[in-house]
């Protein structure tokens, strides 16, 4: 089992219709343990579909001197 980490992008803080696919992808089956790197400092909405689409753990991302936008 491969460990994948997928960088969540996010549009007003609602996750891309096209992360979904890349979390499915990643997946492979179940096989794969998925990791949501989530950018965005606030968070995105609909966190439970990332549950939803077989994500294992969200890691939230942060940097004090960056600016992720």
């Amino acid at each position: 089992m491969a460990k994948i980490g997928v960088v969540i992008e996010s549009e007003n803080r609602k996750i891309t219709q096209t992360n979904l696919g890349v979390i499915t992808a990643a997946r492979h089956a179940g096989e794969n343990e998925v990791v949501a790197l989530v950018v965005d400092e606030k968070g995105v909405e609909g966190q439970s579909a990332l549950q939803q689409y077989g994500v294992d753990k969200v890691v939230y991302l942060s940097s004090e001197n960056s600016d992720f936008s």
